[in-house]
């Protein structure tokens, strides 16, 4: 069985351990944002939430690689993928405090 892998997803795979501290800054950010917001700051479920934390992962990881080329379909899958528990986790720590 053959896998083909895009430069954009190895470019990614490459940069695994700085897109992990990307999403640590953004899940504490974002929970931060929420305890302290009005109770429609608050993520309905799960997919809410992910989005969230992708949106801010992605731009930290954008500002600070201005000249890597990747492919949001790309960055979403090994994101969601790799680090899925620490998202769930971030959002359990959220959800609990309503």
């Amino acid at each position: 069985m053959k896998i083909i892998i895009t430069e954009s997803q190895v470019a990614l795979i490459r940069r695994l351990t700085e897109l992990e501290h990307y999403l640590d800054m953004a899940i504490k950010e974002l929970n931060e944002d929420i305890k302290s917001g009005s109770p429609g700051n608050r993520p309905d479920n799960f997919g809410v939430y992910e989005g969230w934390v992708m949106n801010r992962t992605k731009r930290y990881f954008e500002n600070n690689n201005p000249n890597l080329e990747w492919i949001s379909h790309d960055f979403k899958m090994l994101v969601s993928g790799q680090f899925n528990n620490k998202i769930r986790k971030g959002f359990n720590q959220v959800k609990n405090r309503r």
